[in-house]
């Protein structure tokens, strides 16, 4: 279960640099998109560099979108994931101790019966 742990978190921090690396790219893109394109044509031209520049805000603002779509749904999955593997793994590691305690206290009860003389035969025979 500690192996579960740490890939929960590796994959955490993948989607975490993931969703880094999509917010910044989206940021050059509306950065990009604010910049002067063709101020001084006329037509055809203009028009199209125009839709450019429509276009490359649309693409900033899909990949802002990706970036926080990956920060809420991932991130939030990946948490709800890694708090129920804590509780699986606290209500596992409960009941070894149980039994460890319960094996502690039969083995005493054990040595308390049995002579430690007849009790080395019996276990080693």
């Amino acid at each position: 279960m500690s192996d579960a742990k740490l890939t929960c978190e590796e994959i955490k921090a993948f989607y975490r640099e993931r969703a880094a690396a999509e917010e910044e790219y989206s940021k050059k893109l509306l950065k990009l998109a604010k910049m002067p394109l063709g101020s001084k044509e006329v037509g055809t031209l203009k028009a199209s560099l125009a839709a450019v520049t429509q276009e490359m805000q649309a693409m900033g603002n899909a990949h802002g979108e990706v970036a926080a779509g990956m920060r809420k749904e991932l991130e939030d999955a990946l948490s709800t994931l890694a708090n129920t593997l804590r509780e699986r793994r606290k209500l596992v590691q409960g009941n070894i101790d149980k039994l460890r305690r319960t094996k502690q206290a039969q083995e005493q009860q054990v040595q308390k019966v049995q002579p430690p003389k007849k009790r080395q035969a019996y276990c080693f025979s």
